[in-house]
């Protein structure tokens, strides 16, 4: 009896390949309400992160594809060609449209000024419980005050009016 001829990826792993393109595909009719395309570019990087993460699990993928399809980044209709490289992006929460967890704390400017102050506050503590060596401190500098620069220092007035 001759077997059914069935195309598997170069390193023999057919049905695990199977499974993760049938959640892809799955997937995809979730998200965009259509047939997912695939060919060969698919196939590859497909291939290519099953071979970086052999210990990736369809439950671990499963949320990764979940919390790309509940981000803001994403193109609508994007080929898994694309996301697929990026996937492991996704692997903690959906990012927003800068491609950054929502969660995360951005720094302002009042934050930056009050850690910037607290650093301030800080070594002034640490300088003050230093011993005090009057041989240490820099000798006074002398400041010379600026001189006037007017322009023409000693011509006339420029318009021929009199005083």
């Amino acid at each position: 009896m001759i077997e059914p001829f069935a195309l598997t990826p170069p390193d023999g792993n057919g049905s695990r390949f199977t499974a993760f393109r049938a959640i892809v595909e799955a997937f995809y009719r979730w998200k965009w309400g259509r047939g997912c395309p695939w060919d060969g570019g698919e196939a590859r990087q497909l291939t290519l992160l099953l071979k970086a993460d052999p210990t990736l699990s369809i439950q671990d993928f499963r949320v990764f594809l979940y919390n790309y399809g509940c981000s803001e980044d994403i193109t609508p209709g994007e080929r898994p060609r694309s996301f697929l490289p990026r996937i492991h992006n996704y692997s903690v929460t959906p990012l927003d449209r800068f491609r950054r967890d929502p969660n995360a704390t951005i720094a302002s400017a009042q934050t930056q000024r009050a850690r910037r102050n607290h650093s301030a506050f800080e070594q002034a503590r640490v300088n003050r419980e230093l011993p005090q060596d009057p041989t240490r401190n820099l000798p006074a500098k002398r400041i010379e005050p600026r001189r006037d620069r007017a322009l023409g220092d000693g011509l006339g007035p420029v318009f021929g009016g009199s005083d």
